[in-house]
């Protein structure tokens, strides 16, 4: 019988706060459409219990009727984009993976299979396809089966060609991929597309789990290894094997470094200077994270595990990714580039802020209701909830104010020395902009940060 105490792990959280992300819906739609997907009230999720699950606080789904059909229900209203997502999903949760009737029952579109390698100028039409006589078992531990098209816009395919352009050069360093947060469904474009590059079986996409307990034998299974594996030494040393066992490069593209345990992320950095010294020529190794990751480049100078690593940042979005991300959850929206300009500029190209737009648009067509936008998006409860874990803390919380009242907030560096300022960055609330000046990024951000905290102390309840 499941232990409700341990029923809801880390990555329960992780996965869960992904997919809403993703959906770009409001919880209280969520809420809505979970009801509507059922008859049966006691197994729906209200919009509380629902917000306590994304943050990770100690909550089971011990109040529902059927644990088994909530996660369900969640599953076939949640855009999870692979079958695998859906089964880690559920094991998160303490349970077994989909059965194939539940598969036909909640979510019908998503086959087992994995992706053939797709040559990257047809990756906006990538399909699923079930590889026949497949010799070799590749590790694609957070591979999509299929992704959005606005993943594969002109501008992002040119991006990711630049990526594997590095690794053409003799002695090629690894590349940290950094993103804000909400950026990460990128990486599986990055994978994707890895695919057209590099042999089935040497290109693995590795993400790095949350547990600290048998870290590094969690590691070697999702890299495909079938030896057994106790520490880091250990796990260094099966890679070591595989480098010096090929002639051809091994590309390995580590995610979720976010999510890693400090000192377990420090180890793998350690691990990954060690192995490109020795295989340099061999190892063709994109790290993607944000802030922790950032940190272990800049931190310590010239004794950083990362020093010789080169920094990308994942790019802003545009107008074409505006249509694109139009054509993916707004279909049959008619939009003109004016319109999608001023989508972009009220989200700040948030992709959460975007989608809310667009899909506000599309229920109400009327370009003099857009001047509203920035107030509305202000009011949303997960706009305000970026803000409200600084009511705890009342120091960082009267410098995010003082922010709060100034057009431009700080100098724009490479790396930013405040840790406040580079939290808010990583949490995507704040952008590099024009002069070399950190912004807001966007009004409708600045108005909730506004809300939530100026006026509290108004009132007098964070002095």
């Amino acid at each position: 019988m499941t232990n409700e105490k341990n029923l809801l792990s880390g990555d329960f959280a992780i996965l869960l706060k992904e997919a809403i992300t993703k959906s770009g819906l409001p919880l209280k739609e969520i809420e809505k459409k979970l009801q509507n997907a059922t008859k049966n009230p006691k197994a729906c999720i209200d919009y509380t219990t629902l917000s306590k699950l994304t943050t990770g606080e100690k909550t089971t789904l011990k109040q529902t009727h059927d644990r088994r059909e909530t996660l369900l229900l969640l599953i076939k209203v949640l855009p999870f984009e692979t079958l695998e997502k859906c089964n880690q999903f559920l094991r998160a949760a303490k349970h077994e993976g989909l059965t194939e009737e539940e598969r036909k029952k909640y979510c019908p579109l998503l086959k087992s299979g994995a992706l053939s390698p797709v040559p990257l100028e047809d990756c906006q039409e990538i399909t699923v396809v079930a590889q026949e006589q497949q010799s070799v078992s590749t590790p694609t531990m957070g591979r999509s089966t299929e992704l959005p098209k606005w993943f594969f816009t002109k501008s992002t395919k040119m991006f990711i060609e630049e990526l594997f352009a590095h690794f053409k050069c003799s002695y090629p360093a690894p590349i940290l991929l950094l993103t804000q947060i909400d950026r990460a469904p990128m990486i599986d474009a990055v994978f994707s597309c890895a695919t057209t590059h590099y042999p089935a079986n040497l290109c693995c996409h590795l993400t790095l789990p949350c547990a600290m307990e048998n870290y590094f034998s969690q590691l070697a299974q999702r890299c495909g290894f079938s030896e057994t594996v106790s520490n880091s030494s250990e796990f260094e040393m099966l890679l070591s094997k595989k480098l010096s066992a090929t002639i051809h490069p091994y590309f390995l593209l580590v995610s979720r470094f976010e999510y890693a345990p400090k000192e377990q992320g420090q180890e793998l950095a350690g691990i990954f200077r060690s192995l490109n010294e020795q295989y340099a020529n061999h190892l063709h190794l994109i790290l993607c994270g944000g802030q922790k990751l950032e940190e272990l480049k800049y931190l310590t100078g010239e004794h950083s595990l990362l020093n010789s690593a080169t920094v990308c940042y994942w790019p802003e979005l545009n107008r074409e990714e505006v249509f694109a991300i139009r054509d993916e959850c707004c279909q049959g929206l008619s939009l003109s580039e004016e319109v999608a300009d001023q989508l972009l500029t009220h989200s700040g190209g948030h992709p959460t802020l975007l989608k809310m737009g667009l899909q506000w648009y599309q229920q109400s067509p009327l370009s003099e209701t857009l001047m509203n936008y920035p107030q509305r998006l202000s009011e949303t409860p997960e706009v305000c909830g970026w803000f409200t874990p600084y009511l705890c803390r009342p120091q960082e919380a009267r410098k995010i104010v003082e922010w709060l009242a100034a057009r431009k907030i700080a100098p724009a560096k490479e790396f930013l020395l405040d840790q406040l300022l580079r939290e808010l960055y990583w949490k995507n609330l704040i952008v590099k902009g024009d002069g070399n000046w950190i912004y807001w990024r966007c009004e409708a951000i600045r108005l909730a940060g506004t809300a939530v905290l100026v006026r509290q102390f108004e009132q007098g309840d964070l002095n």
